[in-house]
């Protein structure tokens, strides 16, 4: 019995755990991976989305995501902060997205958005895939009011 739970369940537990953190830790290094890391798949994006999602995970940033009917009339947006307690589907699942802090957007005249501030009390956002009609990411300058 013993034996049984040890080979069937704790090594291929612990073995997982293991080669999931080490595939993660040469991912967020950039660059092309190892032979070794390559032959479990690492690297291998499966979209675009994937691709910058995969950078911005160890760094982190800010986005605006535009939901589906937005309009100069009827305005939804959603902005936030992307960081480590953020999280993102992947592919082939839809991208649904989850924002560890949730900002306040403007718009100004000729159609820039931006970030104004968090919302307090600091609060997450989840959006389902099928309300995102658009993603944008900004550059921490682009919201160098946003406090961390």
């Amino acid at each position: 019995m013993a034996y049984g739970s040890v080979v069937l369940v704790a090594a291929p537990v612990l073995i997982g755990s293991a080669l999931n953190r080490y595939l993660v830790r040469v991912e967020g290094k950039g660059g092309p991976p190892n032979l070794f890391a390559a032959a479990f798949g690492a690297g291998e994006d499966r979209d675009a989305f994937d691709f910058a999602y995969q950078r911005w995970r160890r760094e982190g940033g800010y986005v605006i995501v535009e939901l589906v009917g937005h309009t100069e009339a009827s305005p939804r947006l959603v902005g936030g902060i992307y960081g480590r307690a953020s999280a993102v589907g992947q592919t082939p699942s839809q991208h649904d997205v989850y924002l560890e802090s949730l900002c306040t957007v403007t718009v100004n005249a000729d159609g820039v958005r931006s970030l104004v501030a968090r919302v307090e009390p600091r609060q997450g956002v989840y959006i389902a895939a099928s309300q995102i009609a658009r993603i944008d990411l900004l550059s921490s300058e682009a919201s160098a009011m946003i406090e961390p």
